[in-house]
């Protein structure tokens, strides 16, 4: 019957390997096999920011993947990840835009790294000692709330009489950390902050309109913004339309 021989070594160079079959006659069969071998890619991570860097929201971190070996960049397929998780991105350069954590007073921190495989050989390089750490200046993102003048709550969509008072809150996460301020739809700076609270402003809309509310991380200067709309009813127009010698009120809605 057939006997086989089965061999491991590994193979450090594409090149040919020969091999001699002995039969009981003393006949000798000569053969060789190619076997290509392709390099584990060489690869080395750069970044457009310094590692120390605070980012602020809509901040680009940008990295791409530089070959250091004979390998051409667009004979590697890229596979990036934020924090262990898959970003979407396949090209040799990475932009993205870390957010920062939504409450909270800690900056966030979010670890990239990239896994490259050549795409002829399938060899895998995974980026050990090739992750950037970023920063990402905390920010709180506090719902705006809505409270007519007895403390009822507005529902995002409700709808309110023309000019009656209303009252806005943000919930404030560190007063020494965060800075609020208020802003009209026109830009007008409404916060009213004489008495130190500036998680709160007192509106009376004429129309519907919507206010902004600005936080500043003073460590890092970043800004988040944050914006209700507060929707009101139009006024009925009212006019005097004379009939003979009496006047009637009329009244148009």
């Amino acid at each position: 019957g057939k006997q086989r021989e089965l061999r491991t070594f590994p193979p450090v160079t594409t090149t040919y390997y020969w091999y001699a079959v002995n039969d009981t006659s003393g006949c000798v069969k000569v053969d060789s096999v190619l076997i290509n071998v392709y390099k584990l890619p060489e690869v080395v991570l750069r970044s457009s920011f310094d590692p120390t860097q605070i980012f602020c929201a809509g901040d680009a971190a940008i990295l791409t993947v530089i070959p250091t070996d004979d390998n051409n960049p667009t004979d590697l397929d890229y596979a990036w990840f934020r924090d262990g998780q898959p970003i979407g991105s396949n090209q040799q350069t990475l932009i993205d835009y870390p957010e920062a954590a939504t409450n909270g007073r800690n900056d966030t921190t979010y670890t990239y790294n990239v896994v490259v495989k050549t795409k002829r050989g399938l060899c895998e390089s995974i980026s050990q000692g090739l992750e950037v750490t970023v920063h990402v200046g905390a920010l709180p993102k506090p719902p705006i709330e809505a409270f007519d003048a007895d403390g009822n709550s507005l529902l995002i969509n409700d709808t309110i009489c023309h000019d009656k008072l209303i009252r806005l809150y943000a919930k404030q996460e560190d007063r020494a950390l965060f800075t609020y301020r208020w802003y009209s739809q026109t830009g007008e700076d409404i916060t009213n902050d004489d008495d130190g609270i500036d998680d709160e402003v007192w509106i009376r809309p004429a129309n519907t309109s919507t206010y902004t509310l600005a936080i500043t991380n003073n460590l890092t200067g970043c800004v988040r913004l944050i914006a209700r709309t507060i929707y009101t009813m139009p006024m009925p127009a009212i006019g005097i339309v004379p009939s003979g010698n009496h006047a009637r009120s009329r009244a148009e809605v």
